[in-house]
């Protein structure tokens, strides 16, 4: 027994409108969590734990950080320069300079081997 054309496209579209509907009724209706920290397991057992990842929660929720690079440091360096000043033109407020950078890739240098694990 062969269909014809117009019942195959009628099953066609009868089973595509199916599926989406199924697919409007499985639809999560809550936003999309953003939250990194979120998809980490659940610390119920350490209160310790919970509190530290809380603070630094709340320590970064509103920054934002820039990646730059360049052929060598100079020209990283002048590109992170341009890039904290776009930031600033734009609005955005910057609490510091490239010190902590330093501090930070100083305290890597000195640890990178460690980090790596």
């Amino acid at each position: 027994m062969r269909l014809s054309r117009a019942a195959r496209w009628l099953i066609w579209f009868v089973s595509l409108a199916a599926l989406c509907a199924f697919a409007v009724t499985r639809i999560d209706r809550q936003p999309i969590n953003t939250d990194i920290l979120g998809l980490l397991p659940a610390q119920n057992d350490s209160e310790a734990l919970a509190k530290a990842t809380e603070r630094s929660r709340d320590a970064f929720i509103h920054q934002l950080l820039a990646l730059v690079s360049g052929a060598d440091a100079q020209q990283t360096r002048a590109a992170a320069v341009a890039a904290r000043k776009a930031m600033l033109a734009a609005g955005l407020h910057a609490e510091n300079s490239g010190e902590t950078f330093d501090q930070a890739s100083a305290v890597y240098r000195r640890h990178r081997f460690a980090l790596l694990d």
